[in-house]
């Protein structure tokens, strides 16, 4: 509804800004969209935006989203910004089937996305299991396990002192 689009538009809003002011707050030239759940879904449709007046919004460099989904999966193409999406196999609030679609639906495209099923249990939790380390990912799906540590030790160090995430590359 029209809270998903406004979460959209702020989204954008904040990544210009944060574009704008690479030189003055010494940022990184990259930008991640990093969201978990709501903010996940905010982040991947920023990454691969809906039809209509949101095709025209700044879109990160990557995006990642935690306990997310995908809005419009058929937005998908192969030229879009990577996209990872990591859900946990036992989430009450969003299926786990949601992020199985839009494995195959990026798999029949060519996008780069690439998704994780993990073991840890609950909604929520995905954000601890990722900033903690309690979680699979270090044996699951390579080549990706690299960009998902990367973007993991950038968050955590981030978290530590306090500030948003920079965007560096991931590489």
């Amino acid at each position: 509804g029209a809270a998903f689009y406004a979460a959209v538009e702020d989204y954008a809003a904040a990544l210009a800004h944060l574009r704008d002011q690479v030189e003055a707050l010494g940022l990184g030239r990259r930008m991640v969209a990093l969201g978990a759940s709501a903010g996940g879904i905010a982040a991947a449709s920023l990454a691969y935006p809906p039809r209509g007046p949101w095709q025209d919004l700044p879109r990160p460099d990557a995006a990642m989203g935690i306990c997310a989904a995908m809005v419009q999966p058929w937005r998908l193409t192969t030229d879009g910004p990577p996209l990872v999406m990591m859900h946990g196999f036992h989430d009450g609030v969003i299926p786990p089937h949601n992020i199985r679609v839009l494995a195959r639906k990026a798999g029949a495209k060519g996008a780069p996305i690439v998704t994780h099923i993990t073991d840890v249990k609950g909604h929520r939790h995905q954000v601890d299991a990722f900033l903690n380390r309690a979680d699979p990912l270090t044996v699951m799906a390579p080549p990706c396990d690299q960009e998902i540590v990367a973007l993991r030790q950038t968050v955590e160090a981030e978290v530590a002192i306090g500030r948003s995430w920079q965007g560096e590359p991931i590489t």
